[in-house]
């Protein structure tokens, strides 16, 4: 039993990244990565930065978590309020999936390949695109994440996007 709130955060598990959701709406994600599993927890529905509010000892080793507000900084996507609604939920738990619509959990092993793109997005400070495709293509699937195939997720600011790959090399998928 893994509460979101006992998680430390590393630069290497985790990430932050908006995924578009038809034409106007989008869903800030904090992308973490832990015993072989992709967890996307939507923590803002608008893709705008906070400011002012510590985000709490979840983010108490990354100091960029600490001094919020710039668009290059990526935890400034992040609403506090909507972060504290997860914190007391087992990560890997259907509580945790179900929490919002747009949560999201792919075991490592449904993963074919991932892919990333360094194109720049003119409206937002962004490190590139990510794509993961899973192998499950089926639309009537019982686990509601793989029925959407690809989640193609940008991420947000200045991130480095080779610690990112890192946990998605091609020895880990196989």
């Amino acid at each position: 039993m893994l509460l979101l709130q006992d998680l430390r955060l590393t630069d290497t598990n985790h990430f932050i990244a908006y995924q578009k959701h038809g034409f106007l709406n989008k869903s800030v994600y904090l992308v973490l990565t832990a015993n072989d599993i992709v967890v996307g927890i939507e923590v803002n529905t608008k893709l705008k930065t906070e400011s002012t509010t510590r985000l709490g000892s979840l983010f108490a080793d990354i100091p960029m978590a600490q001094n919020r507000g710039a668009a290059n900084n990526p935890y400034s996507y992040i609403n506090k309020e909507i972060l504290k609604s997860f914190e007391k939920k087992q990560i890997f738990s259907k509580d945790m999936q179900f929490a919002s619509k747009n949560n999201f959990k792919i075991d490592k092993v449904h993963i074919e390949a991932f892919n990333y793109l360094g194109i720049q997005d003119a409206k937002f400070p962004n490190s590139g695109n990510v794509l993961i495709a899973t192998k499950i293509e089926k639309i009537h699937h019982p686990n509601p994440n793989l029925r959407i195939p690809n989640r193609e997720l940008t991420l947000i600011g200045n991130q480095d996007y080779e610690k990112v790959l890192a946990y998605f090399n091609t020895k880990q998928l196989q």
